[in-house]
């Protein structure tokens, strides 16, 4: 018999998926193109890319248009999906190691109960790239990061907040044998309103 959380937890999934496939999906698309043109001109060629937690796939589907080969994964099947999801148990990634030329994680590491787990399996099955983009603290401090990020996810029970500021990232993907090599941050609008974002592409150096 599912807990009292667990069912706040699924109502507040499924009505978040409801509300996209009704009314956001088109704004959603928009920010996916507009996210992908920030990093996507840091890759000379196109090539295999998996995007880990891509939910509805709107990053992944501006890739594919770019010339990827470009997939998502995810612990949740959603109720859209603009390219295919694979959905996952959340541990360990299903793929071999060195298995893609890139490997994101587009504003969902915050989400990840225990995000340096996750951030060990990108680096495993990436032959070289693991890029991350995640919401920085500029507007407002960390509190509002927090409660805007609730809002727009409907994650008001269970959220982990696992957000670091600018410089952090990098410190904490250095502990996983991953080197910065490419930065930008942008501000970038989801429904009208404000975010900071911080855009990461990190080398494998093992």
């Amino acid at each position: 018999m599912k807990s009292l959380y667990q069912n706040i937890r699924i109502f507040q999934r499924q009505t978040l998926e409801f509300l996209v496939r009704r009314f956001f999906s088109s704004a959603l698309q928009k920010r996916g193109r507009e996210v992908v043109a920030v990093f996507a001109d840091w890759f000379e060629t196109p090539g295999t890319w998996l995007d880990v937690g891509g939910s509805w796939g709107f990053c992944a589907a501006e890739l594919r248009r770019r010339g990827f080969d470009a997939w998502v994964v995810d612990v949740v099947k959603p109720a859209v999906q603009a390219v295919p999801v694979l959905i996952y148990p959340g541990d360990q990634l299903p793929f071999g190691d060195s298995s893609w030329n890139v490997v994101s994680m587009i504003t969902m590491l915050h989400h990840v109960p225990e995000p340096a787990a996750l951030v060990r399996e990108a680096a495993r099955v990436s032959k070289k790239y693991v890029l991350l983009a995640e919401d920085l603290d500029g507007f407002g401090g960390r509190f509002w990061t927090i409660l805007r990020d609730q809002i727009f996810n409907l994650e008001f029970v269970g959220h982990p907040k696992q957000f670091h500021g600018e410089k952090e990232w990098p410190v904490f993907f250095a502990e996983h044998g991953l080197k910065l090599v490419q930065f930008k941050k942008v501000c970038t609008r989801l429904l009208g309103m404000k975010i900071e974002n911080g855009f990461y592409l990190f080398e494998k150096t093992a």
